[in-house]
């Protein structure tokens, strides 16, 4: 070889901007992958996907973002599903231990037992309530076929 020539390194070849060097740069390296580069430089481009039928979209139906704004303050949404918040009246615990969990799940069990407990009775007021109102509807049965049978003096 001669030593006239000075040999070019990877160094060199990223120094020059030329395309053709920086490709060549590039394929030494994905055959021993000791340097990475961020971007692809060879990358095309992705067609993207194609959506089949009519197109819906009509002119001239778009909003600006004050526009948006404006109608959310005034309650006008449109079209567009808006879901309500939920709100529970139960705070949620702060666990720090497993001593935690368990004073939790007493909470837990002492409210659930208070809510079966609550339940038990409005059961038992609405069978009482329906027990009257049938006492009382067979007393007015009872009343009007008293009346019936017994003869009117007139």
């Amino acid at each position: 070889m001669n030593e006239d020539v000075k040999e070019e390194t990877k160094d060199d070849l990223r120094k020059s901007n030329k395309p053709d060097k920086v490709r060549q740069l590039r394929t030494e390296n994905k055959e021993g992958r000791r340097i990475r580069i961020q971007f692809d430089l060879d990358y095309a481009g992705s067609p993207g996907a194609e959506i089949p039928g009519k197109s819906m979209t009509v002119p001239d139906m778009n909003l600006t973002v004050t526009q948006l704004l404006q109608n959310h303050t005034r309650g006008k949404s449109g079209n567009v599903m808006a879901y309500e918040p939920l709100y529970f009246e139960t705070e949620i615990p702060v666990i720090n231990d497993i001593t935690d969990v368990d004073r939790y799940k007493q909470q837990l069990q002492d409210r659930l037992a208070e809510v079966n407990e609550f339940i038990e009775n409005e059961k038992q007021l609405k069978d009482a309530e329906e027990n009257r109102k049938a006492k009382e509807q067979e007393d007015d049965v009872q009343r009007v076929s008293e009346e019936k049978t017994e003869p009117s003096s007139k």
